[in-house]
């Protein structure tokens, strides 16, 4: 890790502990001053933990402590999510961990160099074994641990600031809010508006302040802000490129264009060998400039380039865990759109299931959601019993969250969804 990144890395800890200093009862949360890297870390976290001690955390005791600048530049720190400690300190601790390790190696290869006794080297070794098992000494708590970190989330989500972000199209409801650390898999059949949903949750959730990054594998950016013109303005894309758009036509188009020309929306440009580094490489640097990214779109996760092995169910078990991991890594949600293989067009009413998730089992098991998109009267057998632009959106998985489907209407010719019951759409 570079030394910039594992700055930030300690300071999001820091912001961490002087927001909410009652994680460090908990000692997956609690740090050792030497598992920081940064002397000025190191002080600074000294004087955290000997404040926390005498009671709870000041700015006057602080600036007591370490100087009223250096006070000033704690209390300055900022993180989104104060329970970010957990998944802060782990990193934060694991770097540390490699540090001892290398230590130790160097001095087991100097001591081979200089031919030192086997005793001495065997004692090296046994050092280095501790190192190791050190790094595990909290992979395993006691319930009081559990149950005040459960305390802690509640407290947390319980504020209006941590609530997430509600899906524009499926509303409050039956969906539960996107939260950072979710991977939402939204899925369908192609034809099914699956990109057409992600991109209006995206430049919704933009409009609204929550600024994101887009990964089109499939299309590129100018294709999907035509879509958003045309829901817009109610122009369709094909209108557009035809040339011959009225003087009214030009004005809606216009409007359209001023109203969102400052979304808070970043695009990658590269379509080929994205992996899962690459995107949480974009997320860091887009952090690192200052953006608050709070959620992450990729269209679609069977374009990704996966590590090389002899299955692909494997490969893509790789990517969907990957990603998993980076959105509590990033503290974003990670809303990753996906292909359904054909069984659901075998059955009788063309509803799609969970398990037709191509290569699905991993992906079941990673996602905290899974909608999947039907639209029934798509269907040539299906079209005399169901309005065309009926559309059902199935909450198919959602961890502490009810299942059910969210009935919405499709307006094809500018590719958007609409509430059922707005009358001012067919």
């Amino acid at each position: 890790m570079q030394h910039e990144d594992l700055t930030r890395l300690e300071r999001e800890y820091l912001a961490c502990v002087w927001q909410r200093a009652s994680y460090l009862d908990d000692a997956k949360a609690r740090l050792d001053e030497s598992d920081l890297w940064g002397e000025t870390h190191r002080r600074w976290y000294a004087a955290l933990l000997r404040i926390y001690q005498d009671g709870n955390l000041d700015w006057m005791r602080l600036s007591e402590e370490i100087g009223s600048d250096d006070a000033a530049k704690v209390t300055a720190l900022e993180i989104t999510t104060p329970t970010l400690i957990y998944d802060r300190a782990r990193r934060i601790r694991a770097i540390a961990q490699r540090r001892k390790v290398e230590a130790v190696a160097k001095r087991i290869v100097l001591a081979c160099d200089n031919d030192a006794d086997i005793s001495t080297i065997a004692e090296l070794v046994n050092t280095m074994r501790e190192c190791v098992d050190e790094s595990d000494a909290t992979d395993i708590i006691p319930h009081r641990e559990a149950l005040l970190r459960t305390v802690n989330h509640l407290d947390e989500i319980s504020k209006v600031e941590h609530a997430g972000i509600t899906s524009p199209v499926c509303g409050a409801g039956l969906l539960k809010p996107y939260r950072a650390g979710q991977l939402v898999v939204v899925a369908g059949r192609p034809g099914m508006g699956k990109s057409a949903f992600a991109w209006q949750e995206c430049a919704t959730m933009a409009e609204d302040g929550h600024a994101g990054l887009v990964v089109s594998l499939e299309m590129r950016p100018e294709e999907m802000v035509k879509r958003d013109l045309a829901r817009r303005s109610g122009i369709t894309t094909d209108r557009m490129q035809s040339g011959q758009m009225s003087t009214y036509e030009h004005q809606q188009i216009n409007d359209a264009i001023k109203a969102s020309k400052d979304l808070a929306i970043h695009w990658t440009t590269q379509v080929a060998n994205v992996t899962v580094a690459s995107v949480a490489g974009w997320v860091r640097r887009l952090k690192r400039q200052g953006h608050d990214l709070r959620w992450v779109a990729i269209d679609y996760l069977q374009l990704m380039r996966a590590p090389s092995t002899q299955r692909r169910e494997e490969a893509i078990a790789q990517v969907s865990r990957g990603l998993k991991l980076a959105a509590l890594e990033l503290d974003v949600t990670v809303i990753l759109l996906a292909q359904l293989n054909r069984k659901c067009e075998d059955r009788d009413d063309k509803r799609p299931h969970i398990s037709d998730l191509r290569e699905s089992g991993a992906i079941e098991q990673d996602a905290d959601t899974v909608l999947l998109m039907w639209r029934p009267g798509a269907y040539p057998e299906l079209a005399d019993k169901h309005d065309a632009a009926d559309h059902r959106i199935i909450i198919a998985k959602q961890r502490g969250g009810g299942l059910g489907d969210v009935h919405v209407r499709w307006h094809g010719s500018t590719t958007s969804f609409h509430p059922a019951e707005d009358s001012a759409w067919p």
